[in-house]
């Protein structure tokens, strides 16, 4: 294990916060604290209503932000060649804190679903998650990086994506900014979000328009992406979303998965959530043995 594997394991290994239902921590509904937990319940309804209402007042600050990830991507000569970061070229090490410190906290990150929405039937979608590395994608200028939640360079290699190799690189306009789990047994990058496309910015857009952006795009404009290929060493494919009713829970869960690994949790998505990074109520998850105490829904 290299020096950069130890320090990204650290780093990963103490993601604990102050945050409310933070994921990294216990569910408030195994804690021994009743009381506690019940109190976590009522402040999280009231966040996911503040979070909606605030969201429109941050618009500049996400676009922005999305903005600078792509404006300073550096370019290295040899971009089209798949490499990993553990055995390629080390960065200059300002170089490495710089990039660090930028792609670090970009990703939107979910609590415990702890209070049961009233509208989590009508407003809510369902993804379910392969056990893998969750990170940020970037492609742009001929190369594809993949950065871990810590900011930590994981992979330089070319993409079909936007950007994402020599052969198709038009312009700095040929972008764009995935949020993924990497799949290590699998070699594949599933993609749970899109934060910006050629240019288009959906920082500010809810959840169920980027959902479908993010699918027609892969299928209209790349769909070179889902085969392993030269210049497409690791497949990315989009996850797919479902309702969330206890019958749909219920199937989506018995039914054929899109991945080999096993399923590591569902996350639950609010349909009006723009992306932001950090933790907000409005993107919560479940591991799956949790699904009967929290929900009441009993799976075979």
């Amino acid at each position: 294990m290299s020096y950069d594997d130890i320090v990204e394991s650290f780093s990963e290994s103490f993601l604990l916060t102050k945050e409310a239902n933070d994921t990294n921590r216990c569910h408030p509904k195994y804690n021994h604290f009743k009381d506690t937990a019940k109190s976590k319940e009522c402040l999280q309804e009231i966040r996911r209503k503040e979070f909606i209402d605030n969201q429109k007042k941050n618009r500049e600050q996400i676009v922005m932000r999305l903005r600078c990830l792509l404006d300073e991507m550096p370019v290295e000569d040899n971009a089209c060649e798949p490499m990993d970061t553990r055995n390629g070229r080390k960065l200059d090490s300002k170089l490495k804190r710089f990039y660090v410190n930028k792609y670090k906290n970009q990703l939107m990150l979910s609590e415990w679903l702890v209070q049961i929405p009233e509208d989590l039937t009508t407003n809510w979608f369902l993804v379910l998650c392969p056990i893998g590395k969750r990170c940020l994608v970037l492609s742009s200028k001929g190369q594809t990086r993949a950065y871990s939640r810590t900011g930590y360079l994981m992979a330089t290699f070319p993409t079909q994506l936007p950007g994402g190799n020599r052969k198709i690189a038009k312009d700095s306009k040929h972008n764009c900014i995935l949020d993924c789990i990497y799949s290590e047994s699998e070699r594949v990058y599933y993609v749970l979000d899109v934060m910006s496309w050629n240019g288009c910015h959906f920082g500010e857009c809810d959840t169920d328009f980027r959902f479908f952006w993010l699918n027609s795009k892969l299928e209209s404009e790349c769909p070179e992406v889902i085969d392993r290929t030269p210049l497409n060493p690791y497949p990315f494919v989009a996850l797919k979303h479902y309702g969330c009713s206890e019958s749909e829970i219920v199937s989506t869960l018995r039914a054929p998965k899109q991945f080999s690994s096993p399923v590591d949790g569902l996350l639950f998505y609010h349909k009006r959530c723009h992306y932001t990074s950090g933790v907000t109520p409005l993107v919560n998850w479940l591991k799956p043995h949790m699904l009967s105490d929290v929900l009441n829904i009993h799976i075979n």
